[in-house]
């Protein structure tokens, strides 16, 4: 023993060398090891990368755009959506629309609910989104209102994505969390769009996770239209129940100008929140519904790639406590650095290989 600098405090020094069958080596750090591999069994909240020497925690960050692509756990690679030829498509039905409720009133819903209005559907494809919204919009704009039932729009090739950001979050019931829908590779000029979107459980999940309509939101701070240059037009942008537990958001630019996206800058679709209830646990699917859509400047559904998100519910029975994540802080010192040191009750301990 010898005595530490500062404070009057007795420091005791524990070295062990060569001599002393390398300690650490071959008994401390097996132990320390040992004792993670427990505590990682026991609560289930880290899991092992693909080199067992480094352990990573899951948070709401921990997958954002990593090496500049976005997966998921349940939708990895995408899936290719567009407004035309998605649903079963709606009769062709005589009607004139001069009425811009209507529309409004119907956004986000399909053929067979009962928030579907026929008359609203003026593209005859089963729902009512944005693309509807736009070909109003031109109507309106041309002076060819009433709008009379019209030959279901065609879709156009686009590069764009929507993904979800963060793509993995955790959460414990009875919490409420959000994400970020994102525009990514924007290359087509757009006037208006539909995020519509649902939480579905996973096998072995249990509980229904549900959108709070009332906190989503356009996220003007960063939002595609308000931050890159337009006005979002406050008739049709709305937010609203999509009938299933879900939400659907729908805007467009009030002169019907086009925007690009640019990343971080004004690339935020919505802020959608969900509500966990308190019997949720296991892993959940943040999903794209087919009313999504992204129209350009001639009301054209431009097609993309989405990339689901995920909300992973933990037991609140398997979160360490205080004590056992200092055991935890330990072990990892020991495993990585061979060292660790005590300090109490005027006493500095320090344990070195």
């Amino acid at each position: 023993m010898r005595e530490g600098a500062g404070c009057n405090a007795k420091a005791v020094f524990l070295r062990l060398g060569p001599r002393a069958f390398r300690f650490h080596q071959y008994l401390l750090q097996p132990i320390a090891f040992t004792a993670i591999v427990f505590l990682i069994q026991a609560h289930g909240v880290f899991a092992f990368s693909a080199s067992p020497s480094l352990l990573t925690g899951f948070t709401s960050q921990d997958a954002d755009e990593a090496d500049g692509r976005e997966t998921s756990s349940d939708a990895a690679g995408g899936d290719e959506f567009h407004s035309a030829a998605r649903n079963e498509i709606a009769p062709p039905h005589d009607r004139q629309l001069t009425d811009a409720a209507t529309i409004r009133a119907s956004l986000g819903y399909r053929l067979g609910q009962n928030g579907y209005d026929l008359r609203a559907d003026i593209n005859s494809d089963g729902m009512v989104n944005a693309q509807d919204v736009a070909l109003f919009h031109l109507a309106e704009r041309d002076g060819s209102l009433p709008i009379q039932t019209c030959a279901m729009a065609k879709a156009i090739a686009g590069t764009e994505r929507i993904i979800v950001k963060p793509s993995s979050t955790t959460a414990l019931p009875g919490q409420t969390v959000s994400v970020l829908f994102l525009l990514r590779d924007n290359s087509t000029p757009l006037t208006s769009y539909t995020v519509d979107t649902n939480v579905v459980a996973n096998l072995g999940a249990v509980g229904t996770i549900t959108a709070n309509v009332g906190l989503t939101n356009f996220f003007d701070r960063q939002n595609f239209i308000t931050a890159g240059g337009a006005t979002r037009d406050p008739l049709f942008s709305v937010i609203t129940g999509n009938g299933t537990g879900g939400v659907s958001i729908t805007t467009i630019t009030d002169d019907f100008s086009t925007v690009l996206a640019t990343d971080d800058v004004n690339d935020v679709l919505a802020q959608v929140f969900f509500d966990v209830p308190l019997d949720a646990l296991g892993d959940f699917t943040i999903q794209h519904n087919p009313t999504s859509a992204l129209i350009d400047a001639i009301g054209t559904s431009v097609t993309f790639t989405l990339t689901a998100g995920t909300i992973r519910v933990l037991d609140p029975a398997t979160i360490p406590t205080v004590s056992e994540w200092g055991m935890i802080a330990m072990c990892i010192l020991l495993v990585t650095t061979g060292s660790v040191v005590f300090v109490g009750r005027g006493r500095k301990i320090r344990l070195d290989g």
